[in-house]
């Protein structure tokens, strides 16, 4: 298994456990990893969660990557974030009960405006995407973070597995729902 290893028919493990982080001479880092360490360190995570990542991809990825081409003219669907090793998790300020660290979430872009990503997002959360059952999404957020003179927009979008069903359930929540959130206001990081 290695980062050319198929997960569904257009996506591969390679998307998923790639980063930009590299903080092997970043004074004061809890965790001093180069990017290739980071990306072994996701890919032993793969190993372990493989057929939970199919399913992800195979009922929601693939499904929104069809809908972006057919509706919108796009050629692809990317991930800017998949996998999160704990390291990594905690480099980039990840929630500690991140759906990153268990393969059950992904940060996908269009590479469109932000205009076009908050349509997709429209089209995810009201049923418009052909062939993508919305009750086995947990949670689908449209993020934004904000830069000197633009923006970049993302859908986050995480899969409902049995350990996220009793995550929630164990902090109270009795029936378990998609959840649908805009958070627009990110800075950053």
């Amino acid at each position: 298994m290695d980062a050319s290893t198929k997960l569904s028919a257009h996506f591969t493990i390679g998307e998923f456990i790639k980063t930009s982080q590299d903080t092997k001479n970043k004074p004061g880092a809890k965790y001093r990893y180069t990017n290739a360490e980071f990306k072994q360190l996701n890919l032993k995570y793969v190993e372990a969660n493989f057929q939970k990542m199919k399913e992800f991809c195979e009922k929601i990825l693939e499904p929104i990557r069809a809908h972006v081409i057919k509706k919108y003219g796009f050629k692809s669907l990317g991930i800017n974030s998949g996998i999160r090793c704990i390291e990594l998790n905690a480099v980039i300020g990840g929630a500690i009960t991140s759906q990153h660290t268990q393969c059950e979430a992904a940060d996908i872009n269009c590479g469109g405006t932000g205009e076009l990503t908050k349509a997709i997002f429209e089209d995810i959360i009201n049923g418009r995407v052909e062939g993508l059952d919305i009750s086995v999404i947990s949670q689908c957020i449209l993020e934004r973070k904000e830069y000197p003179g633009y923006n970049t927009y993302w859908i986050h979008i995480g899969y409902k597995t049995d350990r996220w069903v009793d995550y929630k359930k164990s902090k109270g929540v009795k029936e378990v729902k998609p959840e649908f959130m805009v958070t627009l206001t990110g800075k950053p990081g």
